[in-house]
């Protein structure tokens, strides 16, 4: 896998993407007292993410629902505010295993009325 350093456009001060076979596969943005995350899904990686839709949090959904789609996928951006997110960027890192049903970090704590996704390490 490639990596790619580049300046972050207007909105990013710095840019690191990570490339497989000419292709960015996700990217990581900085900018003073932020950062971002965007991953692209192509078609066969976003039939699996809306086949388990349920398992990504409310704002990803939303996030990927507004993302629009491009020739080569649609591409979710993901501002991080906290470490909320975590899991669901760790899921989306490893979507090829993960939206395959093998993400073994994720599992759900029983509240009763609810189920609440967690990480385990």
């Amino acid at each position: 896998m490639g990596r790619l350093w580049n300046s972050g456009g207007k909105r990013w001060n710095y840019e690191y993407k990570y490339r497989s076979g000419g292709k960015t596969l996700c990217a990581l943005y900085a900018r003073e007292n932020s950062i971002g995350f965007m991953v692209i899904l192509g078609k066969g990686e976003r039939d699996k993410f809306e086949m388990q839709w349920e398992l990504f949090s409310k704002e990803v959904q939303v996030l990927y629902d507004e993302a629009t789609t491009y020739h080569d996928g649609k591409w979710i951006m993901l501002e991080l505010e906290d470490t909320g997110l975590f899991c669901d960027i760790e899921c989306l890192c490893k979507s090829r295993g993960c939206l395959t049903g093998n993400c073994r970090r994720k599992t759900y704590l029983l509240v009763p009325g609810k189920a609440k996704r967690v990480c385990q390490n």
